[in-house]
């Protein structure tokens, strides 16, 4: 059951059982520079993260859907080599926006990543896609299911389809995401990307 405006908004007031290191085990909020944030749970004597941190001054909650904000961009380069041992996303340059505003070249893949992130418990998945803004505008933007377990900024491929240069402001809504209630035991996520990684630094790492 997809999650609405009220529990969205509980879940990150009264926060959820989250941060999870590769082992599965849960990551001590001392270890983190946004601690205050997070709250110590008695009762289960663990932390508590709300579900989305870092939001804007102006988030709100359209329907049952959260927007995400245009944080970083980086230009994809080519060169990725994914083999079933070893993997390499492939060259990557962080585009800096000038007086806040990013170019966006025609024809051109780009990795992107928002303000936000997420503190996903074992009880939900999330699902994203990009704002209709997007769509109208030629941008494409492809994303994957966020797992149980997961925590961090949330990464995309953007690419713009038009002939022409396309202007995003930082902090520009660009995606949505939504969150669903799992039913069963999950494994929670331990993949190499935990904490919002965005690429392998051209350096091969063992597959999954």
């Amino acid at each position: 059951m997809i999650l609405g405006t009220s529990e969205i908004i509980k879940h990150i007031e009264d926060g959820v059982v989250s941060r999870f290191d590769k082992n599965g085990n849960q990551i001590d909020a001392n270890k983190f520079d946004d601690k205050n944030v997070a709250t110590f749970d008695q009762l289960l004597s663990k932390w508590r993260w709300p579900l989305i941190q870092d939001l804007g001054e102006d988030f709100k909650i359209e329907g049952a859907t959260v927007d995400l904000r245009l944080k970083e961009v980086f230009k994809h380069n080519g060169g990725a080599k994914l083999l079933l041992n070893q993997r390499n996303t492939g060259d990557i340059i962080e585009t800096f926006p000038v007086d806040n505003i990013f170019t966006i070249q025609p024809k051109q893949v780009y990795l992107v990543s928002t303000f936000e992130k997420v503190n996903m418990p074992n009880y939900l998945i999330a699902y994203i896609s990009r704002r209709t803004t997007m769509f109208r505008s030629g941008i494409s933007l492809e994303a994957t299911y966020t797992n149980p377990g997961y925590y961090g900024k949330l990464t995309f491929m953007m690419f713009n389809n038009t002939n022409d240069i396309i202007e995003i402001e930082k902090g520009f809504r660009i995606a949505q995401i939504a969150f669903e209630r799992v039913n069963g035991d999950v494994s929670a996520y331990h993949g190499n990307w935990q904490g919002g990684k965005i690429h392998t630094n051209n350096e091969f790492n063992p597959a999954r």
